[in-house]
């Protein structure tokens, strides 16, 4: 918690020194000189870096007593806990902090995302849109900001619809935003939902905070959805933010001329965004319509060779894992890529978007 509130010291640099010094007790105790050493930085940067470590021990502990009495979990980038999709982004947070007991790594998740003043139009393809999700799939995990229009909107039709849904604010606990949903947020709690941030309770909700809210919105999940924007509207800063990430983009289009129409319709004249219409044609483009047919792939697991079998074992154990994590656990890595595609043709490995596996 201490190195997350470190000033200067991003997610890269953080994992490097936790990798080189093993703990961040460690990483605490060192010197100008060491710090400049591990970073390859200069000793000016190494210098005000370590000023911050006495306040940085000192407010985080303040901040381990507030979530302990909050029930509040606290998850650091290196705990299994920690959200993998959202780990392989670029600039992943070091922490989160999780009011919830969502599963982060659920096989299928959808962040759902639009503007805030959605009209009545929008609001009922966000609610029949995920109405649908959920007569296909009761374990689809459906994301978004809390915010006014289409993401309370999104929040309210998993709730009616027993899809677990998780809300990521901008700003800390002690300051949730907007205030008028707090009750929502609550209920999503108490109904297998949770409610994420990346900042201390103390934190107020700021513009900047915003933006790095969706981020994660656009990291938790395999596909970005946007409903309804205008062509400047913050939703499209998180769709870009999944571009970037390698994930899937898809949008609503709208009306000819309608402002909230206009952000959707240019991602998909640009290629920005796949254009539905309904749930079933996003589903479709996941390629989620195979899920759930009831192959049993263990049958066949005689049959495998040892090296598929080793893979096979790997996947079972993680449900939904990332190619660079099989790497990391598979014993001939070289050969890793042939023998996947061998196992997708087999119809025994399915790949997801953001380069994501998992047993058919």
């Amino acid at each position: 918690m201490a190195l997350s509130l470190i000033e200067g010291l991003n997610t890269e640099n953080t994992l490097k020194l936790i990798e080189k010094f093993e703990t961040a007790d460690n990483v605490l105790n060192q010197n100008s000189y060491s710090l400049s050493e591990a970073l390859e930085c200069k000793l000016e940067t190494a210098d005000y870096l370590v000023s911050q470590f006495e306040s940085a021990l000192k407010n985080a502990e303040k901040e381990f007593y507030y979530t302990t009495n909050s029930d509040i979990k606290v998850i650091f980038i290196k705990e299994k806990e920690y959200p993998e999709r959202l780990y392989y982004c670029s600039n992943a947070p070091k922490i989160i902090y999780v009011k919830g007991d969502t599963n982060l790594n659920s096989a299928k998740i959808v962040s759902i995302v639009g503007t805030r003043k959605a009209t009545d139009h929008g609001k009922r393809l966000c609610t029949k849109f995920i109405e649908d999700l959920a007569n296909f799939d009761k374990n689809i995990v459906i994301v978004s900001g809390l915010a006014f229009g289409i993401d309370i909107t999104a929040h309210k039709a998993a709730l009616e619809t027993g899809l677990p849904t998780i809300g990521v604010m901008a700003g800390g606990f002690n300051h949730f935003y907007p205030a008028l949903h707090l009750p929502y947020a609550r209920k999503m709690v108490a109904s297998n939902g949770s409610v994420i941030t990346e900042q201390v309770s103390d934190v107020v909700p700021l513009p900047f905070t915003f933006v790095n809210r969706n981020r994660i919105i656009a990291g938790l999940a395999d596909a970005t959805v946007v409903v309804e924007s205008s062509v400047s509207g913050g939703s499209l800063i998180t769709a870009k933010m999944a571009i970037s990430y390698g994930r899937e983009v898809y949008a609503f289009p709208g009306r000819v001329g309608e402002r909230l129409s206009e952000g959707c319709n240019n991602f998909i004249k640009y290629n920005k965004a796949g254009l539905i219409e309904n749930a079933d044609d996003f589903i479709y483009f996941m390629g989620w319509n195979a899920n759930g047919k009831g192959k049993d792939i263990a049958m066949d697991y005689l049959n495998m060779d040892s090296n598929e079998k080793e893979i096979y074992e790997i996947i079972e154990k993680e449900k939904t894992i990332h190619h660079d994590s099989i790497i990391l656990k598979f014993s001939n890595p070289a050969i890793l890529d042939s023998i996947l595609l061998e196992m997708e043709l087999k119809g025994i490995v399915e790949r997801l978007p953001g380069n994501f596996f998992s047993l058919i």
